[in-house]
This record gives C-alpha cells, sequence and structure tokens, in this order.
C-alpha cells in the first residue's frame, strides 16, 4: 500500500496503518450506504466513492492527521471489504479492478476561497473555484524499496520521506543513508494548477489566485476553465534564503460541478412568465425593466438580450450571439453593459484600455519559483456566460486580434515555447464603442468610427447605433424620468410601472437560454427569401458598403433562435423569422442604411477614407479585374501604389504596401498562396 505515514494515533493509543484500514471498514460495514456501493463493485468497480469522515471522531481524527494521503487508506478498507466477499483465489483479480475506483472525500468545512489563509493550516476545507492555469504534468515518487547495499536491508519509503537510514544494528553501515531500488519504484502522475475564487464571490473587485497540487486521477480529470468543487489544506512552504513561506495549496478531492450553477424558475414562475409572454406588453416590459435607468433604447436592450439568451451551439456551429453597442458618449451603452452583471450567472466585465489580449484570453505566467504555467483569461473564466467589455475602442488592435478565433470557433490555442494548451470559451461578447471624437459620423463607416477591424466587426451577429438624435418630446420624458429616479428611487419606479425586478429577470433569461427550439420549415424559407433579398441590394449599393455572406446568414439564424427561446417557445416560428428579421432591419437603419429602397445607401464596412477601407475597396476592384478571390501579389500592391501613394503613407512605396499585407496576413484578414493573396 502506498502511504507516507507508518502510524497514526486516536488519544494516547497508536495505530499501524492496517489496524487504520480496519477501523475505517468496520465503520463502513456499519453504514448501509456505504456497505451497498461497497457491494456494487464486485459487478462494475468503477466510478467515485464519496466518502465523510466528520461523522466519526475516530475516523475523522485519522483523517485531520494526514488528510492528502487518507483517499488511499479509504480505498485500501474498499479492497479488504470486496475480499471478504471472494475467494482467496479472487483476490488478485480484485486488488486490480479497484484500480478503477476513485475515493473523494466530502462535507469538509465549507468556506470561500476568499477566506482561505492562514488561519486554517494544515487543515482540510471545501471551496467552489475555477481552474484558470495549469502546468505540464510530472510524476512523483508514491513508493519505493531503500536497500543498503551492505547488509541488505530493507524498508519500504513514501512520497514524503526524503532518505531512508539502515535499521540494522549490527551493520557497519547502521544509520546511515540507503539506496532505492529503482525497480521498486512506483510513480503516480502530479501537477501545478492555479485556481481562482468564482466571480460572483468576489470582494472589492480583486479576485484570489492560489497555486495548489493535484495528483493522480485529478490531474487526468481538471482541465483549464472548469469549475470544482476542491476539498484541499492550506500549506506552507519554507524558500530557499527567505524568511517568508509559499503559500501552496494540496488538494484532497477534486470534483467537477455546474459551471454556471444556472438557477431555472419554479414551474409556478415559470407559467407566470409564460403568461407574460402571451401579452402584447411583454417586450415593453422586459426592455423597459432592463437597465430601467436608462430611458427609452428600446431596440439596444432588446439586442442586449437577444445576445444574452443567445442562439443554440451545433457541433462546431456556434450558438453565441455577440453584440456591439456604439454610439456617441452619454447615451447609457455602459450602464447597459454593467446591468448584465446583475441578471447573468458567471458573468465576466471588462473595460478597454485597461485590459489585454492575453488577459482576456490565455497566457503564460511564471511562477515565484520560475516555474511557468499556462493561464486564463476571463473569457476562459466565463466559458458559457458573458463577457461584457465597455470602451471596446480603447483596446489595441493586437489585443483585438486575439478574440478573433474565441468568438467564432469557442475555443482558444496556446501554441508557443513547447506548450500546446486548448480552453473551451463558448462565451457570448457584448462589448460597447464610442466613436471617434464622441460623435458618430455617418459620411464614415463602422470600422472607421470606432476603429474595428472588418473581420472583427463581421462577427457581431447584432450591431447598433445609439445616437443621441432625440426629439424634444423624448429629450423631455428622459429629464421627467431622471427627475423621478432622483426623487424615489428605482425601486418605487419598478413598483410604479409594474416592471421585472432584477431577480425576475435573471430567471426568466436563464430559463430562455436553457431552451433548444426547433427551427420550422416556413421560417427557414423565410429567412431564406430575406438573405437573397439582402444579396440583390448588395449588387446594387456602392463599392465598400455591408457585405451580405454566409456570416450574415449564420447571423439570422442565431438571433431567431434567440428570439424563439425568449418568447419560451419550443420551435422557431414564421412569426418568430418575421420578427428577427424587422429587428435586424432596424439595427441596419441606425447606421443609415436603407434596407427596403433600390439600395443599401449607407456603407457598414469601409469606403476609401481611410488606409483599410481604400484597401478593401481597391482590392474589390481587382477581383472584379481578374475575375477571382486570388489576387496576384504583383499586381495587387503596384495598383494599391499607383492609386493611393499621395493618400495614405502606408501605401507610398510597393516596400511599405507589402509590410502593410504582412501584418494583415499575421491578424488572420488575408492568406497567401503561390504569389497570390486572397481576402478572408
Amino acid at each position: 500500500m502506498d502511504t507516507s505515514f507508518k502510524s497514526l494515533t486516536f488519544g494516547e493509543d497508536t495505530f499501524t496503518v492496517s489496524a487504520v484500514c480496519d477501523r475505517i471498514r468496520d465503520y463502513m460495514q456499519t453504514h448501509d450506504e456505504y456497505g451497498k456501493i461497497v457491494y456494487s463493485y464486485l459487478s462494475n468497480p468503477n466510478g467515485i466513492f464519496l466518502f465523510n469522515p466528520l461523522e466519526s471522531k475516530m475516523i475523522n481524527e485519522f483523517f485531520m492527521q494526514d488528510p492528502e494521503n487518507f483517499p488511499i487508506l479509504v480505498k485500501r478498507a474498499i479492497l479488504d471489504q470486496l475480499k471478504e466477499y471472494t475467494s482467496h483465489a479472487d483476490h488478485r483479480l480484485i486488488e486490480k479492478a479497484t484500480l478503477g475506483i476513485s475515493v473523494l472525500i466530502t462535507d469538509a468545512r465549507q468556506i470561500k476561497m476568499g477566506d482561505w489563509y492562514a488561519e486554517y493550516e494544515g487543515m482540510p476545507v471545501n471551496v467552489e473555484c475555477q481552474v484558470v492555469g495549469a502546468n505540464q504534468e510530472e510524476t512523483y515518487i508514491k513508493s519505493a524499496t531503500a536497500r543498503c547495499w551492505k547488509c541488505d536491508f530493507k524498508t519500504v519509503i513514501g512520497e514524503k520521506d526524503k532518505l531512508s537510514y539502515c535499521g540494522n544494528t549490527r551493520c557497519e553501515r547502521y544509520d546511515k543513508v540507503m539506496e532505492i531500488d529503482n525497480t521498486t519504484i512506483k510513480t503516480g502522475d502530479t501537477k501545478i494548477i492555479l485556481i481562482q475564487e468564482p466571480l460572483d464571490e468576489v470582494r472589492h473587485g480583486t479576485s484570489r489566485i492560489l497555486s495548489c497540487i493535484i495528483k493522480d486521477e485529478a490531474v487526468r480529470n481538471t482541465f483549464i476553465g472548469q469549475h470544482k468543487k476542491l476539498i484541499g489544506v492550506f500549506r506552507s512552504h519554507t524558500q530557499e534564503n527567505k524568511t517568508t513561506n509559499k503559500i501552496m495549496i494540496h488538494a484532497i478531492s477534486v470534483q467537477d460541478i455546474e459551471s454556471n450553477k444556472t438557477k431555472l424558475p419554479t414551474e409556478k414562475q415559470i407559467a407566470k412568465f409564460k403568461k407574460l409572454v402571451a401579452t402584447d406588453e411583454y417586450l415593453d416590459i422586459l426592455t423597459k425593466s432592463f437597465a430601467s435607468e436608462i430611458y427609452g433604447e428600446k431596440l439596444a436592450k432588446l439586442c442586449v438580450i437577444l445576445a444574452r439568451v443567445g442562439g443554440t451551439r451545433v457541433g462546431r456551429l456556434r450558438g453565441e450571439t455577440h453584440c456591439l453597442l456604439i454610439g456617441n458618449a452619454g447615451t447609457g451603452k455602459s450602464k447597459i453593459l454593467e446591468f448584465l452583471l446583475e441578471v447573468t450567472p458567471n458573468c465576466g466585465f471588462a473595460v478597454g484600455g485597461t485590459m489585454t489580449g492575453t488577459g482576456i484570453t490565455i497566457s503564460m505566467d511564471t511562477l515565484p519559483n520560475k516555474q511557468k504555467i499556462l493561464r486564463v483569461g476571463i473569457v476562459g473564466r466565463c466559458n458559457g456566460s458573458v463577457v461584457a467589455i465597455d470602451e471596446f475602442n480603447q483596446t489595441s488592435d493586437e489585443d483585438k486580434g486575439k478574440l478573433f478565433e474565441c468568438m467564432e470557433s469557442g475555443k482558444m490555442h496556446y501554441n508557443k515555447g513547447g506548450f500546446d494548451q486548448v480552453a473551451d470559451a463558448e462565451t457570448t461578447i457584448i462589448s460597447a464603442a464610442n466613436p471617434k471624437d464622441y460623435v458618430y459620423d455617418f459620411t464614415r463607416t463602422i470600422s472607421d468610427n470606432v476603429n474595428l477591424p472588418a473581420p472583427l466587426t463581421d462577427r457581431f451577429d447584432l450591431k447598433v447605433n445609439l445616437t443621441d438624435d432625440k426629439t424634444e418630446l423624448e429629450e423631455q420624458n428622459k429629464l421627467n424620468h431622471i427627475i423621478y429616479l432622483r426623487n424615489n428611487g428605482l425601486e418605487k419606479y419598478i413598483e410604479k410601472e409594474k416592471l421585472l425586478n432584477t431577480s425576475d429577470i435573471f430567471l426568466l433569461l436563464n430559463y430562455a437560454k436553457s431552451l433548444k427550439p426547433v427551427m420550422s420549415e416556413k421560417a427557414s424559407n423565410l429567412m431564406n427569401n430575406f438573405y437573397m433579398n439582402m444579396k440583390s441590394l448588395e449588387k446594387k449599393q456602392r463599392d465598400g458598403s455591408f457585405k451580405i455572406n454566409t456570416r450574415f446568414y449564420e447571423s439570422v439564424i442565431r438571433v431567431s433562435t434567440a428570439y424563439a427561446k425568449l418568447m419560451l417557445s419550443e420551435t422557431v416560428t414564421e412569426d418568430h423569422a418575421m420578427l428577427t428579421i424587422e429587428i435586424i432591419k432596424q439595427t441596419l437603419r441606425t447606421f443609415g442604411m436603407d434596407t427596403e429602397k433600390d439600395g443599401v445607401v449607407m456603407p457598414l464596412q469601409h469606403t476609401d477614407d481611410s488606409a483599410e477601407g481604400a484597401f478593401r475597396k481597391h482590392w474589390r476592384e481587382q477581383e472584379g479585374v481578374f475575375q477571382s478571390s486570388w489576387i496576384p501579389e504583383k499586381d495587387l500592391l503596384e495598383s494599391l501604389v499607383n492609386k493611393y501613394s499621395t493618400k495614405f503613407k502606408v501605401f507610398s512605396t510597393v516596400a511599405r504596401a507589402s509590410k502593410y499585407f504582412d501584418k494583415l496576413y499575421n491578424d488572420g484578414i488575408i492568406t497567401k498562396e503561390a504569389g497570390l493573396y486572397k481576402l478572408l
């Protein structure tokens, strides 16, 4: 048996390892729930065995003396009990079969990870956490035989035994260090992970992160981004040439928990919500209740709500519905985003200019002992939920580029320095951005207004432009709303208007998100017709306008699915598709687009007012010249320089234009093959 101790005590009595196992076995035999589970292992010796040592004073005392290795004793006790049910000839088969059983300790003292400090030194506690980083796996010695080469004296050492000394008093090498017999070494898997307290437990805006050692089964079942229920021991490790200690958590057991701890409404509450949905005022009440301190902005709020609910992921086809709010300063974008924290489980919030691309996706950290460890950022930690990013326009181009992969595939890859790591990031991105000079310029494009790369803009399924161009009556109503809130408070306003409170919105949106409506044939046909109509409009619009492509079509599907969910429907009906199309048209019109007439007047993407716009416009022209999406590098560079050398510095020479193309290639905007370029 692989243990690091030789005996344990209870009161004044000392117990050998075998005696401790006997006591554990006797304890399990007196409890039917344990006895039935152990007996079931005769036919299926696999699974997780949950054991609570706190119900017995003696067993708990044994547990407290060496909690990290206590599961080994429990497993040995299970094996001894199984041997009682079988003949001696079957004992070896039983020993081999029980390798599939994992022992997890339950019901240690439950605390919040933010409270896990030195006062709990050596004490097993139970916390909820999220794995945000991990180093590469290693092995440790579980047991081995140490041998005196002089007298052949032998003893078994465990993980914590650094050295073993000859115990033969007649030997010349008595009390001298013995050698380890390499043929007897048994090893186990181990890894250091970084654990962080859940976002909903964070106080004062600073989340606690600790290093934790996991072993054996936990190594094989623990991955970055997972939410875990961890029972572990706070240990202080001395540091060479330092008077302070390094904190390390030693995991006893690690269990999966629901990543978002989604709370769903009761049957009675669902019935109440369905009754509300059936009314004509439903969406008015919902949007008015959402961030109700902001007056109006029904379209923007509805789009954020639809993104919060999201579509349905099908295999590698994403269901996450991303949303981008653009608008003049003071239009309430930030308040709408902040409200998501109150109605979304495990929601993250970041502000552009204060975050980095590695901070929101995945990066490499170095621990104090110089060990490198991979760590996920806020997008990975909010897997399955939402990350709201305010002041998105303040984020650098390089950092925005980090979001390309996770927004489309729901994955984050890290491939540097010999590390190859993939983390899940099925996270909805809802962002807000201010235009240049804080006023939206309708003569320019989205990319020109907020400095967003076109491929990133395309990944947002819903884009809304909030302007402060209100009528006199709307302005007066807005002022009256602010005065009422100042004088009476938000709760009085919600009560007076008979709106939904935060708890109701939380439950309603959770329930809506859990639904998986099926697309009806009529709805599908309607969306197909809408797509083809938009394609025909695209042909009539001027160069550089909004592109209607497969990504646009997939966005329509996701938004229509989200709308059906919001209506608590099991089917995406023709009406849902029709209303979804109207919502999308309304969003396009906020940018000055005419979706009904002979052409789309204002561009959503690029004109030649910027270098990127000029590049894209010229590219489309060259595609027409060569009748292909692949353009010869030499022709493209020379024609671009001839046309724009005096207007943009990056195109002043072929060499500079080539460097600009290299940047686009590195950012994943274009690809290159055999002297030809293609726009992605």
